[in-house]
């Protein structure tokens, strides 16, 4: 029974690691988007899956706890560049900036043309 209970200790302990990592880096280095419309056609078909880099441009606290909608303080802690010309980048409009208001506070992903 001893060497059971430190195997499943053993994997609580891996389990609990593996989540935390995993939190960790979709906080703050890499996030999955899909995406919703034609918009970007030719470069990014709708449904497509993409990665993004949070590291691009600025390093940033998150907004929410990831996998929840529970919002936490945002901060810009250092800005590393600024987007390019044909920089495909991802934001969210602050709430009240859309006439929608069921989409205020979605993020978009578009092309920098200027």
């Amino acid at each position: 029974m001893g060497n059971f209970t430190s195997k499943l200790g053993k994997l609580i302990k891996i389990i609990f690691w593996v989540i935390l990592i995993a939190v960790l880096i979709k906080a703050f280095a890499i996030d999955a988007f899909r995406i919703p419309s034609s918009s970007m056609e030719n470069t990014l078909m709708p449904g497509d899956f993409i990665i993004a880099n949070k590291f691009a441009y600025n390093i940033t606290t998150p907004k929410e706890i990831p996998f929840t909608n529970i919002s936490i303080p945002y901060a810009k802690l250092f800005e590393i560049g600024k987007p390019e010309i044909n920089d495909v980048v991802i934001f969210q409009f602050p709430e009240g900036y859309e006439t929608d208001p069921k989409k205020s506070g979605s993020k978009y992903v578009k092309r920098v043309v200027a």
